[in-house]
């Protein structure tokens, strides 16, 4: 995974990003796969889920990227959960 997100191949990077607890967690809290199918809508190169759930989390090219992403997610999410935060962030 690192090889593919340090050398710029997030789509290949999230295809390996799988969490076997998703599952459980989308029949629990259906709206995991309604945001994902928004973070993938505001440019996401991939998303998943992070542990048990519920927090998501996406892939972007870059810094200004991931920011205009997070602006547009916000701009959305607020109807479908408006106690969601959004975050950016990076990693080196």
């Amino acid at each position: 995974v690192y090889d593919y997100l340090s050398s710029g191949h997030l789509a290949a990077a999230g295809q390996l990003l799988v969490n076997d607890l998703e599952p459980a967690t989308v029949q629990l809290i259906p709206a995991v796969v309604e945001v994902k199918r928004l973070l993938s809508d505001c440019g996401a190169s991939a998303a998943g889920m992070s542990g048990s759930g519920p927090t998501l989390f996406a892939l972007a090219a870059d810094r200004l990227a991931a920011e205009k992403m997070g602006e547009k997610l916000k701009e959305n999410l607020i109807d479908l959960i408006p106690e969601a935060r959004v975050m950016v962030t990076s990693f080196a």
